[in-house]
């Protein structure tokens, strides 16, 4: 069984390294303005996107390790323990992943202001509204309440989606198992359509006591005639976020029992190995 590390302090590192190359290397080159707009929507897109398909997007899960069953169920290490360290390891690194695209965003309006200063030519490139304060505080300090409200969330999608793939990877091994004669060309698609759909659906059933919650706390602030502030913005993001946590701890726990009982020699025969 092969073995890939990397040390997260270099991993961020070297994001934070290329960050920072995005925002002052076009700008001190003087590239044009949509330059910045292209990288801020790139950063966008894998923002969200990442923790949203997180369990279809990394092999580093269940469907790997039944491949090597017959060795892993030697291991001294508890189902619970286990389950939860493959659903926690693919979602690390869409969380990851995220965290890169919202700093891509970040990084890329910084850039845009210091291409305005260095050549002083107006950017048209903006997160929210250039005048005036946006729920009380300033632009700038605002867009950080955003990026730091949506943390949270991207955290919990990303360990409720990883939680939802090994679950289904337990339901039906033979289908799922990343093996030699795993399905592939239009049958591969259809599976990852369905998955895809199953996902979609679980995801809005998730949400709904994510928005119960925060439409709760915001019902209660409104009565009470407290204004609005973005500094509420990561405690909503917070609250959004325990539904999802809870759900996929639970999805966990479900899985735990589902793997103790996998035979080994019966799954590796409908696997194909």
């Amino acid at each position: 069984m092969r073995v890939s590390r990397v040390p997260w302090p270099r991993v961020a590192i070297l994001g934070a390294a290329l960050l920072v190359a995005v925002a002052v290397v076009p700008a001190a080159l003087r590239f044009p303005d949509w330059i910045f707009s292209v990288l801020a929507v790139f950063g966008g897109v894998v923002m969200f996107v990442l923790p949203l398909v997180c369990g279809m997007t990394w092999n580093n899960d269940l469907r790997t390790e039944l491949m090597h069953l017959e060795l892993i169920r030697t291991w001294p290490v508890s189902a619970r323990r286990f389950v939860l360290a493959e659903v926690v390891s693919p979602a690390l690194m869409s969380f990851a992943g995220s965290m890169f695209g919202a700093g891509l965003v970040l990084t890329s309006l910084l850039g845009t202001r210091l291409r305005q200063e260095l050549s002083g030519e107006p950017s048209q490139l903006v997160l929210l509204p250039r005048e005036g304060a946006f729920l009380g505080v300033g632009n700038e300090l605002a867009a950080v309440l955003l990026f730091t409200g949506f943390l949270p969330m991207a955290a919990a999608a990303s360990f409720f989606s990883s939680a939802l793939q090994n679950l289904a990877v337990l339901l039906v091994p033979a289908w799922m198992a990343q093996s030699a004669d795993q399905s592939k060309g239009v049958a591969a698609f259809g599976q990852r359509m369905v998955f895809s759909t199953a996902l979609g659906l679980s995801f809005m059933l998730a949400l709904i006591p994510s928005a119960f919650l925060v439409g709760a706390a915001m019902l209660a602030q409104g009565m009470l005639g407290l204004p609005w502030s973005a500094w509420e913005l990561p405690f909503w993001g917070m609250l959004g976020a325990a539904p999802l946590f809870v759900a996929g701890w639970l999805i966990v726990q479900v899985a735990a029992p589902l793997w103790e009982r996998l035979d080994p020699s019966q799954e590796i025969l409908e696997i194909g190995r």
